[in-house]
Order: structure tokens, then C-alpha cells, then sequence
């Protein structure tokens, strides 16, 4: 039947023992050393991730300022350049009425000037309308 050699036994599992050896020398301790350092590697890129995130943070929260006191800014020199141009208007509306006023009298005076005369005119040929008026009415 079957029949066990123990020198073909003792071989095989001499044989099986060096083979784990030699695999477990050339084999799995080098690839449980890269499996070790492939974990440490994530870990530590882990860490620098959110190390990294700490400073997206501090540097949105940077920026955010930043915009929001270059808003203010804006928001300041908008004011201040309104105000500047109210200020001018306001100026060249107050010489406006000056100019406007000054020619107002001017033309009153004139016109007042212009009454003196013509009532002079008037004066002057209010006895030639008087003959004429009264020619008129005698013709009536």
C-alpha cells in the first residue's frame, strides 16, 4: 500500500523549513518593512494634510480681512469723494445764484433806467398826444 520513506520525509520537510527561510528572509520581511513604511508614509501625510488645513484656514481668515478692510476702504473713499462732490456742487450752485442774482439787478437797473427814459419820451411828447387825443375826440 502506501509506504512512508522517512528519508524522503525528513528531506521534504528539511527542504520546506529552508524554504520558509529563504522566502521569509527575501520575502516577507522586506514586504512587511514597505507595508510598515507605506503606513507610516499615510500617517504622516495625514498629518501634514491637516496641517495643511490649518493654514488654508489661517490664510482664508487672512484674506477674509483683508477684503473686508479693503471693503471698508472703498467704502470710505466712496464717502469721502461724495462728499467732495456735493461740497463742489454746492459751490458752483452758491456762484450760480451769485451770478444769476448780479444780472437780476443788473437787469432791473436797466430796466429801471429804460422806464426813466420813456417816461421822459413821454413827458416830452405828451403835449403832441394831447393834440392829437383831442383832435381825435373833436372829430367825435
Amino acid at each position: 500500500m502506501l509506504d512512508i520513506d522517512p528519508i524522503l520525509l525528513v528531506t521534504t520537510a528539511v527542504v520546506f523549513l529552508a524554504l520558509i527561510v529563504v522566502l521569509n528572509a527575501t520575502l516577507y520581511k522586506p514586504l512587511f518593512l514597505f507595508m510598515q513604511k507605506r503606513d507610516a508614509d499615510i500617517e504622516n501625510d495625514l498629518a501634514l494634510v491637516g496641517a495643511n488645513q490649518d493654514e488654508v484656514d489661517a490664510l482664508n481668515a487672512k484674506a477674509d480681512a483683508i477684503i473686508d478692510e479693503a471693503r471698508r476702504e472703498a467704502a470710505d473713499a466712496k464717502e469721502q469723494t461724495i462728499l467732495q462732490a456735493k461740497e463742489l456742487a454746492k459751490s458752483k450752485a452758491e456762484k450760480k445764484q451769485l451770478y444769476l442774482a448780479k444780472k437780476y439787478s443788473e437787469f432791473q437797473a436797466d430796466l429801471e433806467i429804460q422806464k426813466a427814459e420813456l417816461l421822459k419820451k413821454l413827458g416830452t411828447q405828451k403835449a403832441a398826444l394831447s393834440k392829437v387825443y383831442q383832435a381825435k375826440l373833436d372829430q367825435i
